[in-house]
């Protein structure tokens, strides 16, 4: 009767924690380290590797997609081979995705302008907010508050710099990866 009731209650713990929605699990399968990781990378300013290693794909896809909306947009084409320090117009419209997002990653790092653009093009823009806040998580006080770490999903909150930000991360092929929380629906 023991034997039964404990293999009842083992069943019960493994499928809820089969469930895709942020159930509180008694492990973590390495998200910590996974946290670790990259607070190392951001601190030694290595956005690209960070972005190549902990970026889910569908976020991947949508900046991919918000690029080729930016080129065919064409709104201050010239101001963002500029900023993105493209000798000129052509060689912008002949970059891969894969080249404007490390030239916005570099951009992040060493800013070569003291003041605002005044580029309009609105995918330029959401390019530039999303690559932006992705790993702001990160940043000096940014503390985190509130965990919640199910078999497949994670919500983590941090605080900070008069800021709250609800982190997702997916569990796929034995890694953890940052998302927009699509996946945990």
């Amino acid at each position: 009767m023991v034997y039964r009731l404990i293999g009842i209650v083992i069943i019960l713990i493994i499928s809820s924690s089969n469930f895709q929605s942020p159930v509180y699990a008694w492990f973590n399968r390495g998200l910590d380290d996974t946290l670790v990781e990259m607070h190392t990378m951001f601190n030694q300013r290595e956005l690209v590797q960070l972005y190549d290693g902990y970026v889910h794909g569908d976020i991947k896809n949508d900046i991919m997609k918000l690029i080729d909306i930016m080129k065919m947009e064409k709104t201050d084409e010239n101001k963002i081979a500029l900023r993105l320090n493209y000798k000129n117009v052509e060689q912008y419209r002949k970059a891969t995705s894969r080249d404007i997002i490390i030239r916005f990653f570099d951009l992040m790092k060493n800013p070569r302008y003291n003041q605002p653009s005044n580029i309009k093009n609105s995918a330029y823009l959401r390019i530039a907010l999303s690559l932006s806040l992705l790993f702001a998580f990160l940043d000096n006080g940014m503390e985190l508050v509130d965990r919640k770490i199910g078999f497949k999903c994670a919500i983590l909150t941090y605080k900070g710099n008069n800021f709250t930000m609800k982190i997702y991360f997916y569990y796929q092929n034995g890694k953890w990866f940052l998302t927009d929380g699509r996946q945990c629906q």
